[in-house]
């Protein structure tokens, strides 16, 4: 009776641990890939690298020094983000990119922090 008690707790811990895929972390973003643009206050986001880890990922873009406000943008089939909405910005201003597969960010998201400036970014621009 012991041995077939054992056995259907064995069988039920594979069920459980079965049915949960364990989180893959998504690469974090290249910066060199992250483009800006700046018009009177208001800027737009364009990531130009195809990245199938990023494929049709929603993409936040949050601007730290306004309280996080900011844009949610998607992902191309390929992995890139064609040019978004505008959001506010300032030359200096902190802006966190985060790619995530969910609706939402988690610790599965790939992120990166950089400082605002127009154009294409360098490993320079990472937030201090």
């Amino acid at each position: 009776m012991t041995r077939v008690v054992t056995l259907i707790q064995c069988a039920l811990a594979v069920l459980v641990f079965s049915c949960t895929t364990p989180t893959i972390p998504l690469p974090p973003p290249e910066v060199e890939a992250i483009e800006f643009t700046l018009e009177e206050g208001w800027a737009t986001f364009r990531y130009t690298l195809p990245k199938v880890d990023y494929a049709n990922a929603r993409v936040f873009i949050m601007n730290e020094d306004l309280g996080g406000k900011g844009i949610v943008a998607a992902a191309a089939a390929d992995g890139s983000v064609p040019q978004t909405q505008p959001f506010q910005a300032a030359v200096g201003h902190r802006i966190q990119v985060i790619f995530a597969r969910d609706a939402e960010p988690d610790e599965s998201s790939a992120r990166v922090c950089v400082v605002f400036r127009p154009g294409s970014l360098t490993d320079e621009d990472f937030c201090r």
